[in-house]
C-alpha cells in the first residue's frame, strides 16, 4: 500500500498565527488624530495673536459701519449676512489671517463689550475654543467659511459667534 505524501499545513498555520497578531496589535493602536505640531496653530490661536497684533490700532476707532458695508466686504470670499448683527461694527477691513484672505471686524456688543470677529474662508471642522487666560477665542463653521470671534476671558463670546454663524449665509 502506498500512503500520499500529506505536506504539512505548517506554513499556512503561521500565517493564520501572524495575522491573528496583527490584527490583535492593530485593534490596540490607539486612533486618535495627531495632535498639531508646535508650528501649526488652529484657528483660534491665529486669531488671538492676531488680536494682540492690531488691537492698539483697532481700540479707538468708531467707523459706523453698517451691515451693507460689511457685506461688501465679505463679497470677495462668497458670504453675507443676513438680518441684523449682535452689535454696531466699529472697524471694518481685509485681512490677511494666516495667509488666507479674510474679513476683520470689532463688533460693539448691546452689552456694551468689544469683540474682535474674523471670517475666514477657510472651514473649521467644528467648534474650536482656545484661551490664553486674558482672551479667549471660539471659532464656529459657517458654510465653507469659520467665524472666530474674540474677547475677554470669560464675556459673552459664545452666544456672539453663534448669532453670527446663524446670520452668516453663502452669497447666491
Amino acid at each position: 500500500v502506498i500512503r500520499e505524501k500529506r505536506k504539512p499545513k505548517f506554513h499556512l498555520a503561521i500565517a493564520a498565527s501572524i495575522a491573528f497578531v496583527f490584527g490583535v496589535m492593530l485593534g490596540q493602536f490607539n486612533w486618535q488624530t495627531i495632535p498639531l505640531s508646535p508650528n501649526q496653530q488652529n484657528l483660534g490661536q491665529i486669531a488671538l495673536q492676531h488680536y494682540y497684533d492690531e488691537t492698539d490700532f483697532t481700540r479707538d476707532i468708531n467707523e459706523g459701519v453698517s451691515l451693507h458695508q460689511v457685506n461688501a466686504k465679505l463679497s470677495p470670499i462668497g458670504e453675507a449676512f443676513s438680518g441684523s448683527l449682535p452689535g454696531q461694527v466699529s472697524y471694518l477691513n481685509h485681512c490677511s489671517f494666516d495667509k488666507k484672505h479674510a474679513v476683520h471686524m470689532v463688533l460693539k456688543a448691546d452689552n456694551g463689550e468689544d469683540f474682535t470677529v474674523f471670517v475666514v474662508p477657510q472651514n473649521s471642522p467644528a467648534m474650536e475654543k482656545f484661551s490664553d487666560g486674558n482672551m479667549e477665542a471660539i471659532s464656529l463653521p459657517a458654510n465653507n467659511s469659520s467665524v472666530i470671534v474674540v474677547g475677554k476671558e470669560g464675556s459673552d463670546v459664545l452666544p456672539i459667534a453663534e448669532q453670527l454663524q446663524l446670520h452668516l449665509n453663502q452669497k447666491a
